[in-house]
C-alpha cells in the first residue's frame, strides 16, 4: 500500500495553525518591540519572509554572511510564519521575545533551532512537529490493526506526548495564549488519526468498521 493513504501530518498541522490564525490574526491590538534573526546555511534565495497569516510584515534580506536581523517596533504577539522558498515553518513570539533562528535549506526542518529570549517554546513547537512526523512512520501499519488495537496504540502514543507536554509547560512556564498552540499541536494530530482511521481502515483492509464504532468514538469533534 502506498504512503499517499497515510495521514498528512505536515498538513494537518498547517490546518491546525491556519484555523488558530483566524482567532489571534488582530494588529489593532496592543503592539510590543521584537527582535527576529538568524541565519540560512545554502541559502536557495536571498530573503527570509515573515508572515501573519497570509499578511506579509516584512522580507529580511540576507547579508553577505547569509544572516538576517530585524527589529520590529510594532509586534503583536502570536503565532507567525517565516519563509525561505520554498519551504516555511512557524515561529511564535511574545512581548519582548528576541529569537534567533539557524537554518540550514538542505535539511529545513530537522536543522532549525531556535536561540535567544523565546526559544525555549519555539523549539518545543518544533520537537512537536518533528515528533508527529516520527509518530506517522510508527503509526503507519497501525490502520491495518483491529479496531480497539488501533484505539489502544494511539491512546498510548498519545499519553506520551501528553506527559512531556505537561513536563515542559511546567518547566518553561509559557503563557496560556501559546499553551494553545502547544496543547493543540498534540491533540490535533491525534484526533485527526481517529477521524481517518474507519475510512482508511476499510481502504486498507477491505473491513466496514461503521457498525462497530463505540458510541464516543467521535467525541473529540
Amino acid at each position: 500500500m502506498t504512503r499517499y493513504l497515510q495521514i498528512p501530518t505536515a498538513l494537518a498541522f498547517c490546518l491546525l495553525v491556519g484555523m488558530l490564525f483566524s482567532c489571534k490574526d488582530d494588529f489593532s491590538s496592543d503592539n510590543y518591540t521584537a527582535y527576529f534573526g538568524g541565519e540560512v546555511t545554502n541559502p536557495l534565495s536571498r530573503y527570509v519572509l515573515l508572515y501573519k497569516g497570509n499578511r506579509l510584515v516584512d522580507s529580511l534580506p540576507l547579508d553577505n554572511d547569509n544572516r538576517f536581523f530585524q527589529k520590529f517596533d510594532s509586534l503583536p504577539p502570536g503565532m507567525y510564519t517565516f519563509r525561505h522558498d520554498p519551504e516555511y515553518q512557524y515561529v511564535y513570539f511574545e512581548k519582548n521575545d528576541s529569537l534567533m533562528v539557524s537554518i540550514d535549506t538542505r535539511d529545513f526542518d530537522e536543522s532549525i533551532v531556535f536561540s535567544g529570549r523565546g526559544e525555549q517554546k519555539n523549539n518545543y513547537l518544533m520537537e512537536t512537529y518533528l515528533g508527529n512526523e516520527k509518530d506517522r512512520e510508527v503509526l503507519f501499519d497501525a490502520f491495518d490493526y483491529e479496531l480497539q488495537t488501533f484505539i489502544k496504540t494511539l491512546n498510548k502514543l498519545h499519553q506520551k506526548n501528553v506527559a512531556e507536554y505537561q513536563a515542559r509547560k511546567e518547566f518553561i512556564q509559557w503563557s496560556e495564549d501559546f499553551d494553545m498552540f502547544a496543547r493543540a499541536s498534540i491533540d490535533y494530530p491525534y484526533y485527526a488519526r481517529m477521524e481517518i482511521f474507519p475510512v482508511l481502515h476499510k481502504l486498507r483492509t477491505g473491513k466496514d468498521l461503521t457498525e462497530k464504532l463505540p458510541a464516543d468514538y467521535y467525541a473529540f469533534r
